[in-house]
């Protein structure tokens, strides 16, 4: 239904102007993704190598896993790659925490890493250098997501850069009021989600 979508987004908008805690933003301040964690990209391992895959235990992200995603948080895909792939390859081994983002076919998708795992190059994601800020930057990022979508480039289709991903600026709350924010979300968008299905 449109109408709880649109109450979600206002409820996340809200949400991450502090209108929801009823506090102040004294002490906020405004900062790059790229100032509060290490913006990594993706990579594929050759398909047709199986030393690269078979038996693999990395996990190993695309945007496909993602989009059928139902929890903020994601720990596998579909595929685990081996070490040798991940050595082979342009992907990255990224600690639990760490905010995963597809930057492109579609950009959009968002999940906090459940446990260590890498991406494939359709992802950009966000190292956190304070692991206490993953549950508000992935809401920031869910609240802002169609703004960011807007600044995709490409001809063929749209995609994130890395640089332009860790451009991004977000409104960033001292943590006590992040974590009030965290809580207040945690209760209301379930009941946005539950709207779908009436």
């Amino acid at each position: 239904m449109k109408l709880s979508e649109d109450l979600r987004r206002s409820v996340l908008q809200a949400a991450i102007q502090g209108k929801l805690t009823g506090g102040n933003q004294e002490g906020w301040r405004w900062v790059k993704l790229g100032e509060i964690g290490e913006i990594i990209g993706g990579g594929t391992p050759n398909t047709s190598n199986p030393e690269y895959w078979v038996h693999g235990r990395i996990a190993w992200i695309t945007p496909a896993d993602m989009g059928t995603l139902k929890s903020k948080y994601i720990s596998h895909g579909a595929r685990y790659i081996t070490e040798k792939g991940l050595a082979s390859s342009s992907a990255r081994l990224m600690p639990k925490g760490s905010i995963v983002f597809s930057s492109r076919a579609p950009i959009g998708y968002i999940a906090i890493a459940g446990n260590d795992l890498c991406t494939n190059q359709g992802c950009k994601s966000v190292r956190l250098y304070d692991g206490n800020l993953s549950e508000y930057v992935y809401f920031v990022l869910l609240a802002m997501r169609d703004d960011i979508k807007k600044i995709g480039s490409g001809t063929t289709f749209k995609e994130i850069s890395g640089k332009t991903f860790g451009s991004v600026i977000i409104p960033l709350p001292p943590l006590d009021e992040q974590k009030r924010i965290v809580e207040r979300l945690n209760e209301l968008l379930p009941l946005c989600e539950e709207m779908k299905g009436e």
